[in-house]
């Protein structure tokens, strides 16, 4: 079978899932992309708004394990319908703060939100993949991701700059509002003819061999996150400060990064990763991130910044869909939603304390060298993970 016959046979539920994966990222994007910046028209310093992220990232933080569990329990279709409806009503009161503070309300109910989404969405895609086409599978769905944030910061800043701040985010909570439609239509049984079930060798490895040998991983997720957390929420207001852009030169430098080129990594990723080992393709996309870091502190035109941190963001999207698909290779489909939930809250984590040590050291380009050295210490840990045969 080759890899445009699985496109082909994906089952159809997981077109719905694509759909409400695309809104909730073009949302996520314009909350990384905006609310520092809305934070700062509110007085905010870069510290504080370090401080805004810490304090609302915490709430997904915490709940990535419980929600993990709980899509193996409770069941997955009614914590992504949950998961939109709470995100609508908190981007919908990111209008009515009147002070940086409370935007901490809103953007921890958004968060929330997407605690109960990513465990879940995860865990329904795995349930429609199988171990040797896993990787392709996920970097299949992950392009829903990019989609989004392609579009979401481009078109947020211009509402910004041109209707001011609120447009945005009814912009943003209304689209949340029309996922809720694909949402309902989300099937958690294996449909007919789809050829994608669940291999029992996928489950075969106990969990205390999960444990001792994802590890590694884990703190490689840690790791990397805290290093694009430390620049990116904070990158808005060095872009502005910098170089003068417009908000919507903000918002057209995060679409081509993390949006774009994020894209363009997640088939190549799956392919690569199946056929060639993910475990070398993890380890080669993050050694190309380190100096990539060092040449975007060097960087003295807003152009030359754009076309290193693309690389930055191609580069790390290519461990998207590689890491998922090794850590659902190594765990029993019994603990899958637990092990999902591990990996998320150790990516939460660096995203939580990345802003705060990123306004810590500022002015930049010190943030891009934190980031550098943050990458380069997870090397070590991706080499010490066993991959599956």
């Amino acid at each position: 079978m080759t890899r445009f016959s699985e496109m082909q046979e994906l089952p159809h539920g997981l077109v719905h899932l694509f759909v409400v994966n695309v809104i909730f990222a073009q949302n996520q994007s314009i909350m990384t992309t905006l609310l520092g910046l809305l934070a700062q028209s509110k007085g905010a310093t870069p510290l504080d708004i370090g401080l805004l992220f810490l304090l609302s990232g915490s709430a997904s933080t915490f709940l990535m394990i419980p929600s993990g569990i709980l899509s193996q329990t409770l069941g997955k279709r009614k914590l992504i319908i949950f998961s939109t409806m709470i995100s609508a009503v908190s981007l919908f009161s990111l209008t009515l703060a009147p002070t940086w503070q409370w935007l901490v309300l809103g953007a921890s109910g958004f968060n929330i939100g997407f605690a109960l989404f990513i465990p879940a969405r995860m865990n329904l895609v795995a349930d429609y993949s199988t171990r040797r086409n896993r990787t392709t599978v996920f970097g299949i769905i992950n392009m829903s991701w990019p989609l989004g944030t392609i579009y979401g910061p481009t078109m947020a800043g211009a509402l910004v700059d041109n209707l001011g701040w609120s447009s945005a985010f009814y912009f943003a909570a209304v689209t949340e509002l029309v996922s809720l439609s694909f949402a309902l239509r989300l099937n958690e049984e294996h449909e007919a003819g789809a050829g994608v079930v669940e291999e029992a060798s996928a489950g075969s490895v106990g969990w205390e061999f999960m444990r001792s040998r994802v590890t590694f991983l884990f703190v490689m997720h840690l790791l990397t996150s805290l290093g694009i957390s430390t620049v990116d929420p904070l990158l808005p207001l060095y872009l502005q400060e910098r170089f003068g852009v417009s908000k919507m030169g903000v918002g057209i430098f995060y679409s081509l990064s993390a949006g774009f080129a994020t894209l363009l990594g997640q088939i190549p990723a799956g392919i690569v990763g199946d056929r060639y080992g993910k475990r070398m393709l993890i380890l080669a996309s993050t050694v190309s991130i380190a100096p990539l870091y060092i040449l975007c502190a060097l960087a003295d035109t807003y152009l030359l910044l754009l076309v290193f941190y693309v690389g930055i963001h191609a580069a790390w999207s290519l461990t998207w869909p590689t890491t998922m698909a090794l850590l659902v290779d190594m765990v029993p489909s019994s603990r899958r939603g637990l092990a999902i939930g591990v990996r998320q809250t150790m990516i939460r984590i660096g995203s939580d304390f990345g802003p705060s040590l990123g306004g810590y050291l500022s002015p930049f380009p010190l943030p891009f060298y934190a980031s550098a050295l943050l990458t380069a210490v997870s090397i070590p840990f991706i080499l010490l993970i066993r991959e599956r045969k």
